[in-house]
């Protein structure tokens, strides 16, 4: 198939538009005390005077909206959505000033996600620009809330649209990503009885309860580890993560708290899992007289769940010719971190993951995206919505 097309439409674009584009979106503060507000209205301007329709949408009114852009063609069918977050973590304690060098963008939200959503942005554009007919249509939802919940994404699906399929913009470095792991958060709550240090007979030591149950959910994280496994994604994890109990040497504590992250694979049930971890606390509690244990799903990551999607499935094959004619590794791989693509799998809307960037810069001190990637991922999105929805298809 020729690349007449999709050449056509990148030459309408210059690196520096995507690189200013990207800064501009940095530029504007989107953490989950301002929301994304000020970032959809300077996204839609952009992208209301090129021409395309876009919709603004409450999903926490007035600070947390999202922006769907759509480009609709003859068969009437939205094929495929390009999903990215324009919402971020909050700053670090000395704010990140916003850079731009020959090499990279940095400043909060480059690498996660608003570098690949004005990648996104501009393939709409570009397609725009160059007068390109679809067959099929494609839109992008620039999403509120994914750092606190997925409600962005929750929302747009709220409305009933449902496209065919989906590339998620997460930074992955261009490989594609088509399954990771879920995440489930459990805080343990000991309960005791406070008594002297003097007389510990007397109460009802919550540490020493809580620390017996972390020996035995070491031992379970080890098990997992190794005996549920997947090809893409390696084995399940458990990860004791915080341990908080006691105020004197000398008082015996009637409270701990333990937190574990749990990073769990496609084919496994959250219930079973949540059940495994409670039997294994309940009889630690037990081993002290006196301690009871609760344990409590938190909401944090009550939307992570795993994702997958099968590798012969027209996306994913469609993904690998993209990215091998690019030059780049063309092989599915997984991600132990998570995604809004189970909210989209949830209503039966296939996903992967493909952005530009590394996710070990998402959420530092120092977070950047480098420039070359950021101009591929520009490539990678425009070819991918020539194939998936152009005349000529795949």
């Amino acid at each position: 198939m020729s690349d007449l097309p999709e050449e056509t439409a990148l030459a309408t674009i210059s690196k520096n538009e995507l690189y200013e584009l990207a800064r501009s979106l940095v530029a504007i503060p989107s953490d989950p005390k301002l929301g994304t507000q000020a970032v959809v209205a300077y996204l839609q301007s952009f992208l209301a005077k090129e021409g395309l329709i876009c919709h603004v949408e409450a999903v926490r009114p007035p600070t947390h909206l999202n922006l769907v852009v759509e480009h609709s063609a003859s068969s009437g069918r939205m094929r495929l959505l390009l999903n990215g977050h324009i919402d971020t973590v909050p700053p670090t304690d000395l704010p990140q000033a916003v850079r731009l060098d020959e090499q990279r963008l940095s400043g909060r939200g480059a690498v996660d996600m608003k570098g690949a959503v004005a990648a996104m942005s501009l393939a709409l554009v570009a397609i725009n620009r160059a007068g390109i007919s679809l067959k099929h249509g494609v839109m992008l939802s620039a999403v509120a809330g994914e750092e606190i919940g997925g409600i962005g994404t929750k929302a747009f699906l709220d409305t009933g649209r449902r496209p065919e399929m989906a590339v998620i913009g997460e930074p992955t470095q261009l490989r594609l990503v088509a399954a990771h792991k879920g995440v489930e958060w459990m805080e343990l709550q000991f309960s005791g009885k406070a008594g002297h240090a003097s007389c510990p007979e007397q109460g009802a030591n919550a540490i020493v309860a809580a620390s017996h149950a972390v020996i035995a959910l070491n031992e379970l994280a080890s098990r997992i580890n190794t005996s549920i496994r997947h090809p893409l994604l390696g084995g399940a994890t458990l990860n004791i993560g915080a341990i908080h109990g006691g105020t004197m040497p000398n008082v015996v504590p009637d409270s701990c708290t333990v937190r574990i992250d749990r990073r769990w694979l496609p084919g496994e049930e959250i219930e079973s899992i949540v059940d495994d971890v409670s039997q294994i606390v309940q009889q630690a509690a037990r081993s002290v007289p006196g301690v009871h244990v609760e344990l409590i799903r938190m909401d944090e990551t009550r939307h992570n769940c795993p994702m997958e999607t099968p590798i012969s499935h027209p996306l994913v094959r469609t993904m690998q010719f993209v990215l091998a004619n690019l030059g780049l590794p063309s092989d599915p791989c997984g991600v132990p971190f998570g995604t809004d693509a189970p909210w989209l799998a949830a209503y039966g809307i296939p996903s992967i993951i493909c952005g530009p960037g590394d996710i070990a810069q998402a959420h530092s001190a120092d977070e950047y995206i480098d420039l070359d990637q950021l101009w591929m991922s520009l490539k990678v999105y425009l070819s991918t919505i020539q194939r998936l929805c152009g005349e000529a298809q795949l």
